[in-house]
């Protein structure tokens, strides 16, 4: 789905310089959809990796391609020596509501230590903070949809779970990364994924609530009134009366050394 707003799975700049033999790592793999999707894109000769800190989500391996393979990995950890130099390209996303500070810059130098001189890194972000919901029918309220992202935006910088003061570019540089580039587009590049596209970050919303519900006492919500929240936000999408727009940012940069 995302791949049909940006246009690619990986950044052309990126794949054009990708060896065919290519050993990519998808971090915060999750259900490996990312990893999955890019392993029927790419040359059978590339090997791809997701690594997450669980496996909950890992797919069964017979439903796995054989040049994919699944491991566990906690990207804020010394990072193994097996993975160091280990990886011709790196790609992550959705990492913002997990990274509070500090940590944005040593999940970056784990990053630098795991690719090999002259890999390439693709590093996928929504920007949260200009999540807006939008009414398709004049009918339709934004009161469900509005109250859940207002609300996931208090939580995620009463968390301090924000992008780095000055940006992940320039964290990306601080670990050593040459050539780092931001790219952004907007989910209204493909109206037609609307609705999925809706769901999906509505979804991710609500996640982050649920979390702060049972994790935090001054959140202001319990689990009972933020799965209210989420029925009646998915009625709205699903009714097609409101969706939700936001920008995407792509940072990609290269390890020097090649």
């Amino acid at each position: 789905m995302y791949s049909g707003i940006l246009g690619f799975l990986i950044h052309p700049a990126i794949e054009a310089r990708l060896p065919q033999n290519a050993i990519i790592a998808d971090i915060g793999t999750g259900t490996g959809a990312w990893l999955l999707d890019a392993a029927e894109h790419l040359p059978k000769t590339m090997c791809l990796v997701g690594l997450d800190i669980s496996d909950a989500q890992f797919p069964a391996s017979l439903a796995c391609p054989s040049n994919c393979e699944f491991r566990l990995l906690n990207l804020l950890d010394p990072v193994p020596p097996e993975l160091q130099n280990a990886f011709d390209m790196i790609h992550l996303r959705l990492l913002i509501a997990g990274l509070g500070p500090g940590l944005w810059d040593i999940a970056s130098q784990n990053i630098f230590k795991m690719l090999k001189p002259g890999g390439l890194l693709q590093w996928d972000e929504p920007d949260v903070f200009r999540t807006t919901a939008v009414q398709m029918d004049p009918n339709a309220s934004l009161r469900n949809c509005e109250l859940a992202v207002e609300s996931a935006i208090r939580i995620v910088k009463q968390m301090n779970h924000v992008e780095p003061e000055g940006g992940l570019g320039a964290i990306l540089e601080k670990a050593g990364f040459l050539n780092v580039s931001r790219y952004r587009f907007s989910s209204e590049r493909a109206p037609e994924l609307r609705k999925p596209y809706s769901l999906a970050h509505s979804g991710a919303i609500l996640s982050i609530l649920d979390i702060a519900a049972k994790k935090m006492t001054n959140c202001g919500w319990t689990p009972e009134q933020v799965a209210e929240l989420r029925n009646s936000v998915r009625q709205d999408i699903e009714s097609e009366g409101i969706y939700f727009t936001l920008t995407l940012s792509i940072f990609v940069g290269e390890k020097p050394g090649a």
